[in-house]
């Protein structure tokens, strides 16, 4: 992908300008729904639109590994780090994080696709 490509399907999926997918029994849920019902070596078709032409390419998924990311999907055996600026404390947000707060949004935040449940 280059900037200014414009993705218009995953899988056969059309997406809308706001990268929502139209799902028959939810109506609009966003597009992560797709890779996040996908599996590790499962085949990925991305339709989208360059300089007015239209391409498809297709990728095998790779095992996803939290680690890769900057923000941690869960806390294991360490600290999460924080930030008190002004009186106020600044941590990442993680779905440990959430489900201590509140197990009903953890869940909704799983289910809605924020976060993939490992």
């Amino acid at each position: 992908m280059q900037p200014d490509d414009v993705v218009l399907a995953l899988n056969k999926e059309n997406l809308s300008s706001d990268g929502l997918i139209d799902d028959a029994i939810w109506g609009k849920i966003g597009f992560q729904i797709v890779t996040n019902q996908m599996y590790s070596k499962d085949l990925l078709t991305v339709s989208y639109l360059r300089n007015g032409q239209k391409y498809t390419v297709s990728k095998r998924l790779e095992r996803f590994d939290s680690n890769k990311f900057m923000i941690p999907y869960y806390s294991q055996h360490s600290s999460i780090p924080y930030l008190i600026y002004g009186g106020m404390v600044f941590q990442e947000l993680s779905l440990d994080y959430l489900k201590a707060w509140e197990p009903v949004a953890a869940q909704s935040s799983v289910e809605s696709g924020l976060f993939m449940e490992i």
